[in-house]
């Protein structure tokens, strides 16, 4: 849908393409939504639907800023354990300077200690980042 929309936009004449970069933006902060949910649920769903770069690229500015990009991000591990009626889990994170990034895994997570320095490769969205 981004990517129909951003066709239109950029074929649109100027006094069409106010309410087309509108259109535009409402359905990237959609996207936006429902990406960041899958993320959580399912990161490898959530990278198999991943915008490539080249067409990230393509779209207004204001747009970029509700996409998804890839990444190679060096900070250090942050590794959390919550423990819920239903269960527990482990929660990663990866500190960047004053940034805190949620960290989700494709498959198995590696073994890893908190405070340990890495680099990750992953496609981020907001304060996000899902791994394979």
């Amino acid at each position: 849908m981004v990517i129909a929309l951003n066709g239109r936009y950029q074929k649109a004449a100027s006094a069409e393409r106010a309410e087309a970069l509108s259109q535009l933006m409402a359905a990237a902060i959609r996207r936006e939504q429902l990406l960041g949910q899958l993320m959580e649920k399912d990161p490898k769903e959530a990278l198999r639907v991943a915008m490539p770069s080249k067409v990230r690229g393509a779209l207004p500015p204001q747009v970029q800023a509700h996409v998804e990009e890839e990444v190679d991000v060096e900070g250090t591990i942050e590794i959390l354990h919550e423990d819920r009626d239903a269960g527990s889990r482990y929660l990663y994170f990866l500190r960047v300077g004053p940034d805190k990034l949620s960290l989700h895994f494709a498959g198995r997570p590696p073994t890893l200690l908190t405070d340990t320095r890495v680099r990750v490769r992953g496609i981020r969205l907001g304060r996000d980042i899902a791994l394979e």
